[in-house]
């Protein structure tokens, strides 16, 4: 018995070398129906990948039931390890292997390839989605190097994969006539992005502290309308006659500069909040005529994902993000009756807000709730009905990527139904994208707190 919980799927990269390193440990009379390994291959043979298709094709023709047992009905392939021996594999790039296998398996279905590395060998690890309940019998596509024919329909038997017996064929036959359960449709409306280049708030505070400093008061601005406004501002408090020197009107840059930076910030998380555009967007849709009632769905993804920041701390700006905006401008040096920055502290704020009456914060609806760890990020929405023929448009999820442009991010992913009995399971590819964001547009300094 391999030394790791069989009843979960591995599906991370760390949760693959425990997997390896479970094999290794292995006695050789540990291989079953659900796992295969085999220690010298050469990925450039024409053997080699015919006999990965093999085990697809077998792993894939499995009785749901029977599967299910072990690793959430998933089927793997080891190559480059056996128990005792750990050589690894001469990787490939799985963008010419992948190509290779797929002209012998049948397209629908469902299997993604990883290469992990333990104690300096490369194991290349082959994973097959669980089989369902109406899966239609799968056969190789074309003739195999082994010799077998087009057609052929491989079972596991006896922790081998090997040509159905008619036993086989009827038993996958039942199976192909067997009521499917659940038949939901996981769609991508936004896929994941790169985190905006928020070095652009630097740069424009930087440029307002320059330009700032070197302002100058010019005495032919002194209008009559200019007096005007200082003059209904000197009644909010916001003026001092004190004549200060260069150096103090310099404070009094740094500390507007340091709290722009600081609300540059704030005003940027509060839009992507209330705009969230960019974020990851799942939509749930089901082709067929039948209604599923409370569909829960769970995703997981790889550890290059993580929550966007604490939302409970966001919603005091949320509330009251359009009447605290952008700090006063403070007038050039020299300014007779200059305006001064002012600003007020969170515990003065909040007073000023309760002084309002104002109600507090109501939490915000997130439509599910998620787990961060070691290995990724699992989320779990909010139950939601998914009728027949129309689409269901699931909350964004407020993800930090830290991956790079053109990487990708596994997504698995499983659906239960209050209407229907078992889980449905599925894996896809993520691609990282450039950011939407215009950090630039977004920071925008209100043209208000020129005058």
């Amino acid at each position: 018995m391999l030394n790791l919980d069989l009843s979960r799927a591995s599906r991370y990269p760390s949760e693959l070398v425990r997997l390896v390193e479970a094999v290794y440990s292995a006695s050789p009379h540990d291989e079953s129906d659900w796992i295969e390994w085999k220690s010298q291959v050469d990925l450039n043979a024409a053997r080699a990948i015919g006999m990965m298709a093999q085990n697809i094709l077998a792993f894939a023709n499995r009785m749901p039931a029977s599967a299910s047992l072990y690793a959430e009905g998933h089927g793997y392939l080891l190559l480059g390890v056996e128990p005792g021996n750990l050589v690894g594999v001469e990787g490939l790039d799985l963008a010419s292997l992948i190509p290779k296998v797929a002209t012998y398996v049948d397209p629908r279905v469902i299997w993604r390839v990883e290469y992990v590395t333990v104690q300096g060998a490369t194991v290349l690890v082959v994973i097959v989605d669980p089989p369902q309940p109406g899966a239609p019998i799968f056969t190789l596509q074309r003739q195999a190097p082994s010799g077998h024919h087009a057609g052929t329909v491989f079972v596991r038997r006896q922790a081998a994969s090997v040509p159905a017996s008619p036993q086989d064929i009827a038993n996958l036959t039942s199976r192909a006539a067997a009521s499917r359960g659940l038949d939901v449709i996981l769609e991508i409306d936004h896929g994941l992005e790169v985190e905006p280049d928020l070095s652009q708030i630097d740069r424009l505070v930087a440029a307002r502290r320059a330009e700032l400093l070197g302002a100058r008061y010019e005495p032919d601005a002194d209008t009559d309308e200019s007096r005007a406004l200082r003059a209904a501002r000197a009644e909010l408090a916001l003026y001092s006659d004190e004549e200060w020197t260069y150096e103090q009107y310099e404070r009094e840059i740094d500390a507007y500069s340091k709290e722009l930076a600081e609300q540059l910030h704030l005003r940027l998380a509060y839009r992507r909040l209330v705009d969230p555009g960019q974020y990851l967007r799942l939509r749930l849709r089901s082709d067929t005529d039948q209604h599923y009632a409370r569909t829960r769905l769970t995703i997981h993804l790889s550890d290059r994902v993580g929550l966007a920041g604490d939302f409970q701390t966001l919603q005091f700006y949320l509330r009251d993000a359009k009447t605290y905006s952008l700090p006063f401008v403070p007038d050039p040096h020299g300014t007779p009756g200059a305006r001064r920055h002012m600003t007020m502290d969170r515990d003065g704020m909040g007073a000023a807000i309760a002084a309002m009456n104002r109600p507090e914060p109501q939490p915000i609806p997130l439509g599910w709730v998620a787990t961060e760890s070691g290995e990724g990020l699992e989320v779990t929405f909010d139950e939601v009905d998914v009728r027949a023929g129309v689409g269901q448009q699931l909350p964004p999820v407020y993800v930090v990527v830290f991956g790079n442009i053109g990487d990708t991010v596994t997504l698995s992913w499983s659906l239960t139904s209050a209407d229907t009995s078992g889980v449905q399971q599925g894996t896809m590819a993520l691609g990282i994208s450039p950011s939407s964001v215009d950090v630039e547009a977004l920071c925008a300094i209100d043209e208000i707190f020129n005058h």
